[in-house]
């Protein structure tokens, strides 16, 4: 992700396709955010579900205050320095905070992505594996 206009232009292009989006921000150095992208990849099933999305990823590894990491999350309503955090945007352009993921879930991480991909697919007319 590039800039505010990049995300915008990317949000509008998924919503005039009818693809809800996932939005993650996250950074290198966090652990975390490794996790769930081993989650993720590590399913076949949830990694399906993930590639019915438009998959946005926002890298704050550098420096997590930076002007374009702030800009991108003063966008999506996301606080500052925190990673990793997805948010869903359903294919009707809708933001939808009640499906934010904010933490680490541990044990119950594949269930809490499940939980979440599965509600934004309901209201996108996205199919679960």
């Amino acid at each position: 992700m590039r800039d505010r206009r990049d995300l915008e232009v990317r949000l509008s292009s998924a919503k005039a396709r009818g693809v809800p989006v996932v939005v993650e921000i996250w950074a290198d150095w966090c652990a975390y955010c490794a996790d769930y992208h081993g989650v993720i990849d590590g399913d076949s099933a949830l990694r399906r579900a993930f590639e019915r999305l438009d998959r946005l990823r926002i890298d704050v590894t550098e420096d997590a205050g930076v002007a374009r990491g702030d800009d991108l999350r003063e966008i999506l309503g996301v606080p500052q320095d925190t990673q990793p955090y997805m948010a869903f945007v359903d294919a009707c352009g809708t933001r939808r905070r009640d499906l934010d993921l904010t933490q680490w879930h541990g044990a119950r991480s594949r269930e809490e992505l499940v939980k979440r991909v599965d509600r934004l697919g309901q209201a996108s007319a996205v199919p679960w594996p």
